[in-house]
């Protein structure tokens, strides 16, 4: 138990959950009940504002049409009210199931403020330096999510060409060099 609470107080892991109001009663609310527990700080991003869940709406095309939009003003909302408070922020889906302890095990073993994206690495043809899959989660460091907000999307546009972009957001991170 010791052990485990100085690696807490080590490993500062903010977490945000990508949701959909249609399942904010049920899978949202699983996460909540379950590993998001775990978590310093959970956030749910949503399409639609939840007060009773909670859940952050973000104006954006339903679906996955909209996913990136979503994750963009999802970053840039974190970067800008917590990123001095945390050291690592795992982007999660409303299915997925994370062992944050496992968790933290892994990220003690890097530094946050370098610019550091974790994840399940695939591979594609025309990416060949992969990306991680979104559907698993991933975990960027307080440096990378500095260099995210401030290089990838740039003040004071947050809907810079970027981040009007529809395709995947798995897919699109892993095109941002410098989270390699």
């Amino acid at each position: 138990m010791k052990r485990s609470q100085g690696l807490n107080r080590a490993v500062r892991v903010l977490c945000w959950v990508c949701t959909t109001g249609a399942n904010h009663a049920s899978k949202a609310a699983h996460v909540k009940a379950t590993w998001g527990r775990r978590c310093d700080k959970l956030i749910f991003f949503s399409d639609e504002e939840d007060e009773d869940l909670p859940a952050v709406g973000i104006a954006a095309p339903k679906g996955r049409a909209g996913l990136w939009r979503k994750t963009v003003q999802a970053f840039i909302q974190v970067h800008d009210q917590f990123a001095n408070e945390f050291d690592w922020f795992l982007k999660a889906d409303d299915d997925t199931y994370v062992i944050v302890e496992n968790l933290r095990r892994l990220l003690v073993l890097y530094d946050p403020n370098a610019a550091k994206y974790l994840g399940m690495q695939f591979k594609k043809r025309d990416l060949p330096k992969g990306y991680a899959t979104g559907g698993a989660g991933y975990v960027l460091s307080r440096g990378a999510l500095k260099k995210l907000v401030t290089a990838a999307f740039p003040a004071p546009n947050p809907h810079c060409q970027l981040s009007n972009l529809t395709s995947d957001e798995d897919v699109l991170l892993g095109l941002i060099d410098f989270l390699q």
